[in-house]
C-alpha cells in the first residue's frame, strides 16, 4: 500500500465551504466562522478525488457501512436520494480514488466475518486473546484475520 498518498481529507468551512487546509488561524479567513483542526465537529469535510464505492440498498445499511470506513480511517462522502420514504431510500458511498481498494477489502471481510462463529483467535498485531463473536481486536482495532 502507498503510503506516501496525498492529504485524503480537505478541511471546509462550516459557515461558507472555504478550504481550511494550511490555514494557522481558529477562523475562515473568508467568513470568521471559528473552527479547530482537532475537532472534526467545527468544519466539514471533503473528497478530494471522490471514486463511487458502492450503492446501498438502504439509508441504515450505508450509515453502518460508513461507520466502519471511518473507524478504520478511510473517508468517506455519503449522498442519497430524497425520494420522502427513508426506508426505501438508495445510498451512495464515495471515497478517494485512492482508498477505493482498502474500503472494498475492508468490506469484503465484513461480509465474511459471522458474529459469534468460529474460534477465539489471537490478534496478530498485538498477540491479544480474542472471542470468536468479534470481528476486530478491542485492544488495537486490527481486524480479524481471513480464516480465523
Amino acid at each position: 500500500m502507498n503510503n506516501d498518498r496525498p492529504n485524503t481529507v480537505s478541511m471546509r468551512c462550516l459557515g461558507c465551504g472555504h478550504a481550511l487546509v494550511g490555514i494557522r488561524s481558529r477562523e475562515c479567513p473568508e467568513c470568521a466562522h471559528p473552527f479547530d483542526s482537532s475537532d472534526p465537529d467545527s468544519y466539514t469535510r471533503s473528497l478530494e478525488e471522490p471514486t463511487r464505492l458502492l450503492i446501498a440498498g438502504s439509508l441504515a445499511e450505508a450509515e453502518i457501512i460508513v461507520g466502519l470506513l471511518e473507524m478504520r480511517g478511510v473517508p468517506v462522502a455519503l449522498e442519497y436520494n430524497a425520494s420522502g420514504i427513508v426506508e426505501q431510500a438508495k445510498a451512495s458511498i464515495w471515497v478517494n480514488a485512492w482508498d477505493t481498494e482498502r474500503a472494498r477489502i475492508l468490506l469484503r471481510h465484513r461480509r465474511s466475518a459471522h458474529v459469534g462463529s468460529g474460534e477465539a483467535w489471537t490478534c496478530p498485531a498485538c498477540s491479544e486473546h480474542i472471542e470468536p463473536q468479534f470481528c476486530e481486536c478491542w485492544n488495537c482495532q486490527t481486524p480479524k484475520p481471513y480464516g480465523s
